[in-house]
């Protein structure tokens, strides 16, 4: 058991909420893979799929707390919700006078832009900032935001990111290469990474096999937490086998888990 699953620990660090844990490939136990992270400076949405606001809602959290949102890549599954957010936080009446900001890649941003004028949403009266991060961007001085900073991550040829959280990295869409290396340093606690390609990766997505090479090189690594997931729920033991003797605690998230980051 992940020392991230205790709940309420008293004086822990931000709280990761796992909206949604699966693939673009729909199946019935898992939504997109997206997340909201509750921290002391309120809330933040890492990704935008399925319908955020009733997310938040329903975990009894407030939509006023929400200060930002951090989109990985330009794919559907991980921006197609930002209409929905926005049309709700209009309806609630929030972020007339300050602006909800959005980070990303300027490409994400500008599919982000492009789904919100379909609907006119930028058109009424609701302030967005749009943020793009610059290339090679480590470093996020955000004082409303647990997230802080972020990184390049290999996948399908796109302009993509990952982010970091205190002591936890998330790698979003990413293979298992030299940039997602880099990231993990010494100083990461926690991994939140995609394993969508399985036991032995593909072209656009880790796999157990590589990410557990990189545990075993990164001892300071505690907590392995396999997201992404569109593999059948058959090949879940050969996945978790590939960490046999890492001595990590590696789970595969499901969602509507709450963990305590470290």
């Amino acid at each position: 058991m992940s020392t991230g699953e205790q709940q309420g620990a008293e004086g822990a660090g931000a709280v990761l909420h796992v909206l949604g844990s699966g693939s673009a490939k729909a199946v019935g136990n898992r939504a997109n893979a997206s997340y909201l992270i509750e921290g002391r400076e309120g809330l933040s949405l890492i990704d935008c799929s399925g319908s955020p606001a009733h997310q938040i809602l329903r975990r009894g959290l407030d939509l006023a707390d929400l200060r930002r949102v951090f989109l990985t890549h330009s794919h559907t599954d991980h921006v197609y919700a930002m209409p929905s957010l926005v049309h709700s936080l209009w309806m609630a009446g929030l972020f007339r006078d300050g602006p909800l900001n959005v980070h990303g890649p300027a490409e994400a941003l500008t599919v982000a832009r492009s789904l919100l004028a379909v609907f006119g949403l930028e058109e009424r009266n609701i302030t967005l900032a749009w943020n793009p991060l610059g290339p090679g961007q480590n470093v996020l001085d955000l004082p409303d935001s647990p997230v802080t900073g972020s990184f390049p991550v290999t996948h399908a040829g796109l302009d993509a990111v990952g982010y970091r959280v205190s002591a936890t990295v998330f790698s979003g869409d990413a293979v298992c290469d030299r940039q997602l290396e880099a990231a993990v340093d010494d100083t990461v606690r926690a991994l939140v990474v995609d394993c969508g390609g399985g036991t032995r990766g593909n072209a656009g997505h880790a796999g157990a096999r590589d990410i557990a090479a990189l545990v075993r090189e990164r001892p300071s690594l505690a907590e392995v937490h396999l997201t992404h997931i569109g593999f059948p729920p058959a090949e879940e033991g050969s996945v978790l086998a590939e960490f046999g003797g890492t001595g990590r605690a590696v789970r595969i998230l499901e969602d509507g888990d709450r963990l305590v980051l470290p």
